[in-house]
């Protein structure tokens, strides 16, 4: 949990005019198909600007990642091959990122499990440079699971070091604070704080429907992230068919890039059911289209098996649209402010708690979202994120302890 003083969203006046440094921000992948660090790092970035901390984003990427939509890639970022045996064959690439690590105060390391973690931290350790690593729920027990044996011996190879010798660890929850202690083993200074959002000052419903004119006059439920088994949209779109049973007028909107062709599968399943006609799969939408889409929503769903801080999750309880979440989205503070609803991940949980939500009035869960957005706005801006941040970065120099944020030790 966040303390009151992370919350206060009070400035610290002792490090007025201390400088924080310039920083890498080094993370795997642009494509918003791998998740949700390739928005959340370029907007921090930008954020940390309003705080003078001037920054590189260093991306390892895939072949054509260079080439994404203007939307999805950052002004500035610096592209590097992710492919391991590149970083092992080619001492002129390991030369040109040693000389750009030496030219920043400090590298901030997003991500584990790939050849961004371990050669971002090793060349930090080789320049003596400070090095703050964000797992970004990368160490939720059903990640773990996943490749469990690999990633095991990956561990004792690599990983588990990389984490121990971070000079400082960033955990988006508590929880996610105390899974950097049980997997390492040690008491590594851990900094809470949280992603932040980004809201617009006004959206409408209009484009949205008017793209797909068959939602007009429908309630429709909303699904945003990635089309992932991680994310559970499987036992979503099962649980469906028990919803659309009850609420013929309702639909499911799925938004969200195909991950390991998941939509084929997806569509096959409500074919089976005969929900094809209620479900809606709108694809990855750009900014405008999100924002309409979350004002054109009554509710918003993330029946996720494993979260860090769903990105998704706070933009629609910042549009102030009402929000169904499982435990394993670590947001347990959503339903202490009831601003939305727990639901376990499996289809009859989720088809229960939508059903609930659809025995509401439209003015009851306008009202609930309304609870949410008040929330977002005041604990979660960009603002507030970067401000602790950057005390963060102040603390890997060697200068004051930070005082905006929860920190174990």
């Amino acid at each position: 949990m966040l303390t009151q003083l992370l919350e206060s969203g009070l400035s610290v006046s002792t490090a007025a005019g201390v400088p924080a440094g310039k920083w890498m921000q080094v993370l795997s992948h642009l494509d918003p198909k791998y998740g949700g660090i390739s928005t959340v790092v370029p907007s921090l970035a930008q954020s940390l600007l309003e705080q003078e901390v001037e920054s590189s984003i260093e991306a390892f990427c895939a072949e054509g990642e260079e080439f994404l939509p203007e939307y999805a890639r950052p002004d500035g970022v610096r592209f590097w091959p992710i492919q391991r045996l590149r970083w092992l064959r080619d001492t002129a690439l390991r030369a040109r990122f040693a000389r750009e690590v030496s030219e920043h105060d400090g590298v901030h390391i997003h991500g584990l499990w790939d050849v961004t973690s371990f050669a971002a931290s090793r060349m930090a350790r080789r320049q003596r440079k400070p090095y703050l690593l964000s797992s970004h729920g990368m160490l939720e027990p059903w990640a773990l699971n996943q490749g469990r044996w690999k990633k095991r011996l990956y561990s004792l190879a690599i990983e588990r070091e990389v984490v121990r010798r971070a000079t400082i660890l960033h955990a988006l929850t508590h929880a996610e604070a105390l899974q950097y202690r049980e997997y390492s083993g040690r008491r590594t200074p851990t900094a809470v704080i949280p992603n932040g959002v980004a809201l617009p000052q006004h959206s409408s419903p209009e484009p949205f429907l008017s793209r797909y004119p068959e939602l007009r006059g429908r309630r429709c439920v909303l699904f945003l992230a990635r089309l992932h088994p991680k994310k559970g949209v499987d036992l979503l779109v099962d649980s469906w068919r028990q919803v659309s049973a009850r609420f013929p007028d309702a639909f499911l909107v799925l938004a969200g890039p195909d991950s390991e062709n998941m939509a084929a599968s997806l569509r096959a399943v409500a074919a089976a059911h005969g929900t094809q006609h209620s479900i809606l799969f709108a694809g990855m939408l750009d900014a405008e289209a999100k924002w309409s889409g979350l004002a054109a929503a009554e509710g918003f769903v993330m029946p996720s098996h494993s979260e860090g801080l769903s990105m998704s999750v706070l933009e629609a309880m910042g549009a102030g649209v009402p929000v169904v979440l499982t435990p394993q989205c670590n947001m347990p503070w959503v339903f202490d402010i009831g601003a939305g609803w727990s639901t376990e991940p499996n289809a009859g949980a989720i088809a229960e708690s939508l059903l609930g939500v659809l025995s509401r009035t439209k003015q009851q869960n306008a009202e609930t979202g309304r609870v949410g957005s008040t929330y977002i706005r005041q604990h979660y801006s960009w603002s507030s994120v970067s401000e602790r941040m950057s005390e963060i970065y102040r603390w890997c120099l060697g200068r004051n302890k930070p005082v905006l944020s929860e920190v174990l030790q």
